[in-house]
């Protein structure tokens, strides 16, 4: 078990930018060998995760979390339901994400923009989402930051026009998260620059960023991987120019879809190769931190 929980609690109210990673065994490891100094672990993290079909499990997690650092819970399980949805309101179950944000102790929540129907137009996808949003806002006043993060893919493909998320941000007057390796991925199947593609997104409102790299294969992009090193010089640029609040490290995959050999990772199992990473990663998103502030 990690020692002096209260320092790292008084470095978390301290520290001007916060940095979080996936929830995982390995990096679970590492805290109590005292190799890697981070504010939060977060959760739900991986797609593997046995707690998505088992609610006692799912609630051990959190527990098990809790004894190790504050929580930034993602997503909106355990309800099936997502923000571009018009049926959002009717069909998700507050109380039921309350009872999981309360017991994690969570002071922020985050949810991926997507939902949409295919059929949605651009202005009804806008009004449907900021509506969402609003009544999210509404039920949950406690919460320090409510964000919508870029997605990688949707049926609605205005969920993934950076302008929407601007306006969408912009109206609901909320935070943006921003998924570097989401955004890659549709600036690729847009057939824009990268450069191009982010400058459009609301990163004036940058509040948490999530970070990690991917490898390209046979026409098909897998994300959560090892940063590549060129990665770096960006994720310095953000930080120095926009206003977030938290790095949140989103390495850890479950499967190799393109067979490019990279760790795979399994909540309850140590993968050495992907404990090195996972500390060799954080240690230089610290670096970023300190250089910075």
């Amino acid at each position: 078990m990690c020692a002096g929980i209260g320092a790292y609690i008084e470095r978390e109210n301290n520290r001007m930018i916060k940095l979080a990673c996936n929830y995982m065994s390995e990096v679970i490891e590492l805290i109590d060998e005292n190799r890697v100094d981070i504010d939060f672990l977060k959760y739900p993290s991986l797609s593997n995760d046995e707690g998505f079909r088992n609610k006692e499990i799912f609630y051990q997690r959190i527990e098990d979390i809790k004894k190790y650092r504050s929580i930034l819970y993602h997503g909106n399980f355990p309800c099936n339901i997502f923000i571009g949805d018009k049926d959002f309101k009717e069909k998700f179950d507050l109380d039921a994400f309350r009872d999981v944000c309360n017991f994690a102790n969570t002071h922020g929540i985050s949810f991926h923009f997507s939902g949409g129907k295919a059929e949605y137009s651009k202005e009804e996808t806008i009004k449907i989402a900021v509506s969402n949003i609003e009544y999210i806002k509404v039920s949950f006043p406690e919460m320090k930051f409510i964000t919508i993060e870029n997605s990688p893919s949707a049926k609605n493909q205005h969920e993934l026009d950076p302008d929407v998320i601007y306006q969408i941000v912009e109206k609901a007057d909320i935070g943006f998260l921003y998924d570097i390796s989401h955004a890659y991925k549709c600036s690729v199947d847009q057939g824009r620059k990268f450069d191009e593609y982010i400058s459009r997104l609301p990163l004036h409102r940058l509040y948490e960023m999530h970070i990690n790299g991917w490898q390209e294969k046979d026409d098909d992009i897998q994300a959560h991987m090892c940063i590549q090193e060129e990665l770096y010089e960006h994720i310095e640029d953000v930080v120095e120019r926009y206003p977030v609040k938290i790095l949140t490290l989103e390495y850890g995959r479950p499967n190799d879809r393109i067979d490019c050999g990279c760790p795979i990772v399994k909540i309850g199992t140590i993968n050495e190769d992907a404990k090195k990473e996972v500390e060799n990663q954080l240690v230089r998103l610290q670096e970023i931190i300190k250089t910075k502030f």
